[in-house]
């Protein structure tokens, strides 16, 4: 059972009308085991596991594999190139309120879409140290695609951020 709160209240003070549908998500074993072992990890090393929920934008098109395969770390000597910048340093960005990440949700027959997932906080550093590090505002930048566990996908009408 997930310690994280409930979504912080922010996607449940979205207007009713523009969220159009959220859609639950069983992750594979392999997502789910991938998540569990890290925090095991995080545990045995004394850093925090507790969670929080947060949200992360992308194409359309990559969301499927997300959800069904977990995030991954893009970048220097990644199998997968960087979409949006690294200006804060490797890993996955996120964010714990939606109205920021909304610029990185593309518009789909007048919707956008977002994943909601658990994060495992682990232990905050600088920019490239710690499991995860401030990337301005409410962003957060975690180290290893592993700390993320993508429940959700959150539709919303595209000139609203839920």
């Amino acid at each position: 059972m997930s310690s994280a709160k409930p979504a912080d209240r922010r996607l449940t003070r979205a207007r009713a009308r523009d969220v159009t549908e959220v859609h639950a998500y069983e992750c594979g074993a392999a997502v789910t085991d991938s998540f569990n072992a890290k925090k095991s990890e995080l545990q045995s090393a004394g850093k925090s596991t507790d969670e929080a929920w947060v949200f992360h934008a992308t194409h359309r098109d990559n969301i499927p594999a997300i959800m069904c395969t977990g995030f991954r770390v893009c970048g220097s000597g990644a199998a997968f190139p960087v979409l949006n910048g690294s200006a804060h340093g490797y890993g996955v960005y996120a964010a714990s309120g939606p109205p920021s990440i909304n610029v990185y949700a593309n518009e789909v027959d007048g919707t956008k879409a977002v994943i909601l997932a658990r994060a495992l906080k682990g232990q905050e550093g600088e920019r490239g140290q710690g499991d995860r590090w401030g990337a301005g505002g409410n962003w957060r930048v975690f180290r290893s695609g592993a700390q993320l566990l993508p429940c959700y996908v959150v539709y919303y009408v595209a000139d609203a951020a839920p």
